[in-house]
């Protein structure tokens, strides 16, 4: 499990499947599929799901 503070990043998943939940929302992420983490207080939680393992990237905003 990772806590991902939200600044604006965009998540990549490389390889795997991510269950990640921002906003009181669970979203499922898969393998060449990406997520914008809207900027916020609260951080998102980020976990694999299934046996294979999680390989994902982030992206920093442009805005930074």
């Amino acid at each position: 499990m990772a806590t991902i503070k939200r600044a604006g990043q965009t998540l990549r998943v490389i390889a795997g499947k991510a269950w990640i939940t921002f906003d009181g929302e669970d979203r499922l992420v898969l393998a060449g599929q990406e997520i914008v983490l809207e900027p916020d207080l609260d951080a998102a939680i980020m976990s694999a799901l299934g046996d294979e393992s999680l390989v994902y990237r982030i992206n920093e905003s442009l805005g930074k």
